[in-house]
């Protein structure tokens, strides 16, 4: 198990014995089967980044709790520069795709 899941599983349990929710309800609230639920307390999977901003607004936490040496603003920061690199890869394949189709066009 890595070292992320057992900091997820441990927050995840903590917060879990502390609000007044069932796994049942839980799951629900974040549209996901409720078996998931249960294989985040045994450390068998996390959840996705939007499940997880899901499941801090349902338990009423910040994003934050559940990653190891992060604050609110550090987390945010990374999430920022995730979102950059990704437009970045999303401009170079729109290029890489009007390359492909001028030459087709040239081709044609």
């Amino acid at each position: 198990m890595k070292k992320g899941k057992t900091f997820f599983c441990k927050q995840f349990k903590k917060i879990l014995k502390g609000k007044d929710i069932t796994q049942q309800e839980l799951a629900k609230k974040l549209g996901i089967a409720q078996s998931m639920i249960s294989q985040w307390l045994t450390g068998a999977s996390n959840p996705n980044l939007n499940t997880l901003k899901k499941l801090s607004s349902v338990l009423d936490v910040p994003l934050s709790y559940f990653f190891e040496n992060l604050n609110e603003k550090n987390l945010e920061e990374k999430l920022k520069e995730k979102d950059f690199e990704i437009l970045k890869l999303n401009n170079k394949i729109l290029e890489l795709e009007k390359e492909i189709l001028e030459l087709k066009l040239g081709k044609g």
